[in-house]
């Protein structure tokens, strides 16, 4: 699909979900939406929608939410504090392909909000080798996480469950597997997956990967619904996570990263297209 195709397709959809409600959201000063979207249109690029040439995200924050008797309700202010980045740039198979594009990822994220006076965040890195079912257990005991970070391999595949999985360095962890990792152990308020297709779901596994936030009890996840360029990825997560300590939602936290793509130098005017950036969703709490 073009540009030209993309933005008419934008402009369609905009028109039929949110133009019949646009008076009634500015008059109630609306900032924040929350989607329950059912079977066929659950892994829309919402923040793409667009209206006159204007992206859905420049003007509302979004979460996409299972049902609203399963998230929490009661808003609580992110903490920011230990971040835990994990995943690998190559496997113990050979035969997996490399992954160069996590380790810049992961480096980028513990330059720029760990190593640094004015970062609020502490970052603790497990790569390559580290990345085990083992190792992640034995950190989340140790420690409480305020977010988890997750860059590898995954892939979610319609139907049965034991077909999607997360690359660890040395096997794969399976949708229907994910209890194996202990992610409530460190009382984190959000799971970060920035792989490819980690938001995708089906009426069998609704939201995908990402939907392991609310049966780990983690209240939110970001996940991704395509393949998306690395170097546009580790942009997106930086500005995310230094976003967060000052934002009043993880929503909103997004949402400036996205726009930020969106309205970026001229340098990074092919990072604009919503191919870039509009593929990150936020899954239940907002908050």
């Amino acid at each position: 699909m073009d540009a030209g195709q993309s933005q008419t397709s934008g402009q369609q959809l905009y028109d039929w979900i949110i133009k019949p409600y646009e008076q009634e959201l500015a008059a109630a000063e609306i900032d924040l939406l929350l989607f329950c979207l059912g079977d066929g249109v659950k892994d829309l690029a919402l923040p793409a929608l667009s209206n006159d040439g204007t992206y859905l995200i420049e003007t509302y924050a979004m979460a996409r939410i299972p049902a609203f008797n399963l998230i929490e309700t009661d808003y609580k202010p992110f903490k920011t504090g230990q971040l835990l980045a994990m995943g690998a740039s190559q496997f113990q198979d050979p035969m997996i392909p490399t992954l160069p594009g996590t380790k810049k990822e992961i480096a980028a994220l513990s330059i720029s909000l760990g190593e640094t006076s004015q970062s609020k965040w502490g970052v603790t890195r497990l790569e390559d080798q580290a990345f085990t079912q083992k190792q992640i257990n034995r950190n989340l005991s140790k420690q409480s996480f305020s977010a988890l970070h997750v860059s590898t391999h995954a892939q979610f595949q319609p139907g049965k469950a034991e077909a999607s999985y997360i690359q660890l360095w040395d096997r794969k962890l399976k949708l229907n597997g994910l209890n194996a990792i202990d992610w409530d152990q460190s009382e984190a308020d959000l799971i970060v997956l920035s792989a490819c297709q980690t938001a995708l779901g089906d009426m069998d596994a609704a939201n995908g990967f990402a939907g392991l936030a609310l049966k780990a009890g983690v209240p939110s996840a970001i996940g991704t619904l395509w393949s998306i360029n690395d170097q546009s990825t580790t942009e997106l997560m930086k500005a995310f996570y230094s976003e967060l300590p000052e934002s009043r939602t993880k929503a909103q936290a997004l949402q400036s990263a996205q726009v930020a793509a969106i309205r970026g130098s001229s340098r990074s005017i092919a990072m604009k297209a919503p191919y870039y950036w509009a593929g990150f969703s936020l899954i239940s709490a907002p908050w």
